[in-house]
């Protein structure tokens, strides 16, 4: 008899422990808690690759617009300091002239030199023209609104001694390329197949003959681009043109560039910059230092008269 009481109250004892359904309410909180405390994680971790995502491309698209910026501040012209001889005997024999009054107002010592050099730039695809100095002046290019050759001292050269220049012809254009990873990948992003491109040549930068960009290796700068224009201003008409041969003198003197591009960001979002950029020579006027001349040769003439 005792002995089954000992049994039964040892049997008792055993049994306070939690029970199944407080076990599985347990488990559903802390289930409930481990999937809130994952989601969290996860959305924070998404937001900071996408963050970080839009501020690659924030500083990619910043660094193309400054290496643009670059190449056309740093814009080589005589003409930015200087005159066309023709221009600056026109100015001081007060009206125009043609060739033979140019050879006839040059002394005769030079005048087989620049004879020499007349003949040589007609030949010259690059320099077509010279200065008062007998500078070469490159000849800038646009084929359509989305290309732009320029001849800039921005080159830096890498190694000492090279071949470079610190001179080079670049180009900026729009071509097409092919994107295997975008063509593998399963983005819905639209892809236009079109980049923003620059081609330079440093070497040899002097040579007459054409230059064939088809032969010069491309860098993309940025894809996807839906539109590239460039613009020029007018200092005539007080306003942008987009053709170079609508400005007096524009394939020879750049004052300054207006370029406009858009494309399409990884997201699918269409975006557009518009930058201008100016030379950063300083900014003389050639026709300024013509008209201080004129005016200084006709004092020098008035005082010879006043003296008579």
């Amino acid at each position: 008899m005792t002995k089954r009481k000992l049994s039964l109250i040892s049997h008792s004892k055993s049994t306070g422990g939690f029970t199944l359904m407080e076990v599985m309410i347990a488990i559903a909180i802390l289930s409930f808690i481990m999937v809130n405390v994952v989601s969290f994680s996860n959305d924070s971790f998404s937001q900071k690759e996408r963050i970080k995502k839009q501020d690659r491309e924030t500083m990619h698209i910043e660094t193309v617009l400054e290496r643009i910026d670059w190449d056309i501040s740093h814009l080589y012209s005589p003409l930015y300091f200087s005159n066309t001889l023709e221009q600056r005997i026109t100015g001081l024999k007060g009206g125009s002239t043609n060739d033979s009054e140019i050879q006839t107002s040059i002394d005769e010592s030079r005048r087989e030199y620049y004879t020499q050099l007349k003949q040589r730039y007609e030949s010259n695809s690059r320099f077509t023209s010279f200065s008062e100095d007998y500078l070469p002046i490159p000849e800038y290019k646009s084929e359509d609104k989305s290309s732009l050759v320029i001849f800039t001292s921005s080159n830096r050269r890498r190694i000492q001694n090279s071949k470079q220049s610190v001179y080079s012809w670049i180009k900026y254009s729009l071509e097409k390329y092919t994107d295997e990873e975008a063509e593998e990948s399963d983005t819905q992003v639209e892809t236009t197949g079109q980049a923003l491109v620059r081609q330079s040549i440093s070497e040899d930068v002097f040579n007459p003959e054409a230059i064939d960009f088809s032969k010069v290796k491309s860098q993309i700068l940025l894809k996807n681009v839906k539109k590239l224009t460039f613009e020029y201003w007018d200092k005539k008409n007080k306003k942008f043109q987009s053709r170079l041969r609508d400005i007096k003198n524009g394939k020879y003197l750049i004052r300054a560039v207006k370029m406009t591009v858009e494309w399409i960001d990884s997201s699918g979002i269409e975006l557009k910059k518009e930058r201008i950029y100016r030379p950063l020579f300083p900014y003389f006027e050639p026709e300024d230092i013509r008209a201080l001349e004129l005016e200084q040769v006709n004092s020098e003439n008035s005082g010879d008269a006043d003296e008579e």
